[in-house]
């Protein structure tokens, strides 16, 4: 698809300017605010309705002096494109104010904007000029053979799945096959792809971290319901039990020796701390004696340096 010529009539600021390539490459220079850039706007709103930065909410309507749009006017773009078959296709865009003129008002009010398209100078709408559009290229494809500043834009995975359409995707297999060290996972695998088992992986912990939540609601819901004497609370595999046949007194009794436990490595901690708190005080201590032996030193010189004078 070769551009032969490109026509902007009011496109943003732009009163009247026709490009014409003829199918050639060509440089577009200027100094800032001259309209390079509305050239590739107009181009690519023909074709796909959005700037050439990817946004569709963008003024196309010429602004006045004093900063807004200036009404009454017609925004058109139209290209001629030469295929590779050598048909011309002639493609052209019109954004227009509506005006009406209700009944028993005497002047007509703005109402909002519409879009007219045409197709070889016959009128189309939007989705039968849309279709023609993309039977000629897909807008992502134009956007990556147009704009190097495209491909980086786009999602990661995106970008990944294009190289590899473009370069050869490897397979699992091929990756386990070049390592020894990932040769144990085909055995871990069993058939399933990488990504499939890292589902099936991460489904595996949810459900885990959905029992370890529900541990504590069973461990209060079996006290509700221990005896006085012959119940006891027992752990087989992370799933709570009874074991009826076991003494509660025994439990009370383990109960009162992991408190013990507890107390002491409580005292353990702050015998600790204290031993910490004492070494820091000397560290203290240690920092003020050896400033006050600086200091000494210091006035030993000068009193040296002062008798040898």
């Amino acid at each position: 698809m070769e551009l032969m010529r490109l026509t902007l009539t009011n496109f943003k600021g732009i009163k009247s300017f026709t490009l014409e390539p003829q199918g050639q490459d060509c440089d577009v220079f200027g100094d800032n605010a001259t309209g390079k850039t509305t050239l590739a706007d107009a181009f690519m709103w023909l074709l796909f309705d959005k700037d050439s930065a990817n946004r569709k909410d963008f003024q196309i309507k010429t602004l006045g002096p004093d900063g807004q749009p200036e009404h009454g006017l017609d925004h058109t773009v139209e290209a001629v494109l030469a295929m590779d078959d050598g048909k011309i296709i002639t493609l052209k865009k019109t954004f227009r104010e509506k005006w009406t003129k209700k009944r028993g008002e005497s002047e007509k009010r703005f109402t909002g904007h519409q879009t007219e398209y045409w197709v070889n100078d016959v009128p189309v709408k939007a989705g039968e000029y849309q279709q023609h559009i993309n039977g000629l290229i897909g807008e992502e494809l134009f956007r990556l053979i147009t704009n190097p500043m495209f491909f980086p834009s786009m999602h990661w995975e995106k970008q990944r799945a294009m190289l590899l359409a473009i370069c050869g995707d490897m397979s699992d297999e091929m990756v386990i096959a070049s390592d020894q060290d990932l040769a144990k996972l085909t055995d871990i695998l069993n058939g399933h792809s990488v990504n499939d088992y890292r589902k099936i992986v991460a489904e595996r912990i949810k459900k885990l971290n959905e029992e370890i939540a529900k541990i504590p609601i069973r461990i209060d819901e079996l006290n509700r319901t221990l005896g006085k004497d012959k119940l006891q609370v027992v752990f087989l595999n992370g799933n709570v039990g009874l074991n009826e046949e076991s003494d509660y007194s025994q439990i009370k009794a383990k109960l009162s020796d992991k408190k013990a436990e507890l107390q002491e490595i409580e005292q353990q901690i702050l015998s600790a701390s204290s031993v910490n708190e004492a070494w820091r005080e000397k560290q203290k201590r240690l920092s003020q004696l050896y400033a006050d032996l600086v200091n000494k030193r210091s006035e030993l010189m000068r009193e040296t340096s002062a008798k040898k004078q």
